[in-house]
C-alpha cells in the first residue's frame, strides 16, 4: 500500500532517523566485500555472473524476462523497473535497438530521457536481473529517479543477486570516474532497501513523488573507495 497525501509528510520525519542510522551502520559493508575483494567491470564475470549488454543472443530470454515480471502477482505495477522500458516493447529486438539509442545524447528519443546503459545480469543464458545506469541526472532523476533502477526476475528473488548486481554497476560508475551514485527506492520496498544499504547506501532524504503519491527514499553510494 502507498502512503498518499498528510500520511507522507507525517512519515518523513519518523523514518528519517530510523534510515540514516541504518544507514551509517551498514556503510563499514561495502559493495567491494559483495564481490569478494576482487574488484570486476561491466561485461567480466565475477563467480559466472556478469553484466552484458543487451543482444540478439538473448532474445528469449529478454521475451520470457518481460512476460515473466509483468505477470508478477506481487506487484501491481505495470512497469519493470530497472529495465529502461522493456515494458512498452512486445519485441525484444526492438527494445535492443531502443537500449542503444540511450547510449548518446544524440540519439535519445526526447528530452524525457537521459544517457543511460543498460545491463542483463545473467548467469549463462539465463537473465536474473536487469539494471539501468544513467550517466547524468536532470530535475527528475536527480529528486527522484537517481543514478540507478533495477529488477529482480521475480522467480529468482531472495537469493541475494539484486546486491551482486549492483556492486558490478557500481564499480562501473568508479570506472568511468563518478565519486558517488544516487539510489533510491520506494519507502515500502524493503528488498531494494536492504540492497541499497547492503551496498553502503547512506540515507539523505525522503521525497514525495507527487505522480503517484508515493514516497522515495534517497541514498548516497560512494563508489570512489580502494
Amino acid at each position: 500500500m502507498r502512503v498518499q497525501g498528510s500520511d507522507a509528510a507525517a512519515c518523513h520525519k519518523a523514518r528519517k532517523k530510523e534510515l540514516t542510522k541504518q544507514s551509517y551502520k551498514k556503510t563499514a559493508n561495502t559493495w567491494q566485500s559483495l564481490v569478494g575483494g576482487a574488484m570486476v567491470s561491466a561485461g567480466a564475470t565475477m563467480n559466472n555472473f556478469q553484466l552484458i549488454r543487451p543482444n540478439v543472443q538473448y532474445l528469449e530470454e529478454i521475451r520470457d524476462y518481460r512476460e515473466e515480471s509483468l505477470r508478477d502477482v506481487s506487484s501491481k505495477e505495470d512497469f519493470i523497473y530497472g529495465s529502461a522500458g522493456l515494458h512498452n516493447f512486445e519485441n525484444p529486438a526492438c527494445w535492443i535497438e531502443h537500449c542503444k539509442l540511450l547510449e548518446k545524447s544524440e540519439t535519445l528519443p526526447d528530452n524525457t530521457f537521459v544517457e543511460s546503459d543498460a545491463y542483463l545480469f545473467v548467469q549463462g543464458k539465463r537473465i536474473l536481473g536487469m539494471i539501468n545506469c544513467r550517466r547524468r541526472l536532470d530535475n527528475y532523476f536527480s529528486t527522484i529517479g537517481g543514478h540507478i533502477g533495477f529488477s529482480v526476475r521475480p522467480s529468482e528473488r531472495g537469493k541475494g543477486y539484486g546486491s551482486k548486481m549492483l556492486a558490478m554497476a557500481l564499480y562501473r560508475y568508479r570506472e568511468l570516474g563518478f565519486d558517488k551514485v544516487l539510489v533510491t527506492c520506494v519507502s515500502e520496498n524493503i528488498a531494494s532497501r536492504k540492497i541499497i544499504i547492503a551496498n553502503g547506501g547512506v540515507f539523505e532524504s525522503t521525497l514525495l513523488d507527487k505522480s503517484d503519491g508515493s514516497i522515495m527514499e534517497r541514498y548516497w553510494i560512494n563508489v570512489n573507495v580502494e
